[in-house]
């Protein structure tokens, strides 16, 4: 949660990291979720593994792309807005 300061140059800046602060933690709990519907991902393809179809292996294969670009963006993001903080 952010705090309401007076305007100056001082605490512009004290807002501008906590709201980086705030995207960060945002960003690493979009990648934890990301990470978890992966695994989950993983579970149910073995489960599943021999009732599907090649089409829907395909379908799966998709998904799980896709999920990884989003990792890799999120990570992205995360090494940028460390780059700010520093």
């Amino acid at each position: 949660m952010r705090r309401s300061y007076p305007k100056t140059t001082d605490t512009q800046y004290i807002e501008i990291l906590e709201c980086l602060n705030e995207a960060k933690v945002n960003l690493e709990n979009v990648k934890d979720s990301i990470r978890d519907r992966i695994n989950q991902f993983h579970e149910i393809r073995e489960y599943l593994g021999n009732e599907l179809t090649i089409d829907e292996f395909e379908k799966l294969d998709l998904i799980e792309h896709r999920l990884e670009g989003l990792k890799e963006m999120i990570e992205e993001m995360e090494e940028i807005i460390l780059d700010r903080q520093s």
